[in-house]
């Protein structure tokens, strides 16, 4: 490896530039970099030899910037490789995970130095990624990016890194065994359930996994004639769910049932994403729990009230301070009610109310209430 040459300093359109020349190569075959940027960039150099160099090359040498150039961060360092190609980066982020899994995305995700040509968004933020600089991407899919800083937010990612693990075959336990034709075992429930297609509704029985009446649609209700009926979406409900909002998989289980979680009071938990009062199916992991409702809620989330999809794409300290279009309540510090919000207008609906039913029955009036929002509501009393 050739390692004779020197550093030089250029200023272009008002940025400050370096340039590393060697006696084999010119100034022009680095790529230009801003001194106070970096491309998020993490190189394991023991795993990165160059193949054509001695046994005793180490296939990169790393610069100290900062000896250099003294207006440059001391934590910026220049990485040379054995063909003479520069890349700048942080001292951190050579120890930024290589494989991890985030709550955003059923696949896991790779760091790479360089992201194929074209426009791509962040899996996270939804704000755009720069090609030129490191990103983590999908093994799987072809067109997924989340920028580094975002992949690695707490509340996107668990702390493993998966380099090296095996990915597991995820098993899928059903959530009922088929009896007959129309009738099954829940899982939740010792009794069989009848599939009821045609039957009148009695708007005093509530599901027994959302806590919503039935006013219409297929349900499931007991052969035994005890009060346990379901909505057919909630028994289809799946054991086993990766949400957004957590970093581990949840599992579906039902609160009057060995649900000895130390937030559990009497038969009732507080669902993590609404802060609702719950007793309810109960999707938990750890200190995490999740009611039917707000776990059904996905990316993009397409909400009857608002002509946009809506993400979970807030900054934790955004999120905070959002306030709800709907509410007009922004939560309660640490405490407060998760928001999805609209990438192209500034709408914020936080899990409450955009978990709220659409229709609604009130016991003086025999037809149904449509959910609407104020304007709209108020011109349709005009």
């Amino acid at each position: 490896m050739n390692l004779v040459g020197e550093f030089r300093e250029e200023e272009i359109d008002g940025k400050t530039f370096f340039l590393y020349n060697s006696s084999t190569s010119s100034g022009e075959d680095i790529p230009l970099q801003p001194l106070f940027l970096c491309p998020l960039l993490r190189v394991k150099t023991h795993s990165q030899k160059d193949p054509e160099a001695n046994s005793d090359d180490q296939g990169f040498v790393l610069f100290d910037i900062s000896r250099h150039f003294p207006s440059a961060d001391p934590q910026v360092h220049y990485m040379l490789d054995s063909h003479n190609r520069g890349l700048i980066f942080h001292q951190d982020c050579l120890y930024f995970p290589h494989v991890i899994k985030i709550s955003r995305h059923h696949h896991r995700i790779i760091f790479t130095s360089s992201l194929p040509y074209g426009k791509w968004s962040c899996g996270v933020c939804r704000g755009e990624v720069d090609n030129h600089y490191g990103a983590y991407s999908c093994i799987k899919c072809g067109d997924y990016f989340v920028h580094t800083r975002c992949a690695l937010r707490k509340d996107v990612w668990n702390g493993e890194d998966l380099e090296g693990v095996p990915e597991e075959p995820e098993i899928d336990v059903e959530p009922y065994e088929t009896i007959a034709d129309g009738i099954i075992l829940h899982f939740s429930h010792d009794h069989h359930l009848k599939l009821e297609i045609n039957r009148v509704y009695d708007e005093n029985k509530f599901c027994q996994a959302c806590i919503l009446p039935i006013y219409e649609g297929t349900y499931y209700s007991c052969l035994d004639k005890c009060d346990f009926i379901l909505h057919e979406a909630c028994v289809n409900a799946p054991r086993k769910k990766h949400h957004p909002l957590h970093t581990h998989p949840l599992t579906l289980k039902v609160v009057s049932i060995g649900y000895d979680h130390y937030r559990r009071r009497g038969n009732y938990f507080d669902c993590g994403a609404c802060k609702r009062a719950s007793c309810g199916f109960v999707y938990d992991s750890q200190d995490f729990s999740l009611d039917l409702r707000c776990a059904s809620i996905s990316e993009p989330f397409q909400y009857q009230g608002h002509k946009h999809p809506l993400f979970l794409a807030l900054e934790p300290d955004e999120e905070k301070a959002a306030i709800c279009q709907i509410c007009q309540e922004d939560g309660d510090g640490n405490n407060y009610i998760r928001k999805l919000n609209c990438m192209e207008c500034k709408y914020i609906i936080c899990f409450r109310c955009a978990t709220l039913p659409y229709k609604a029955k009130y016991k003086h009036d025999k037809r149904f209430l449509t959910f609407r929002e104020g304007e709209e509501g108020s011109d349709q009393l005009d």
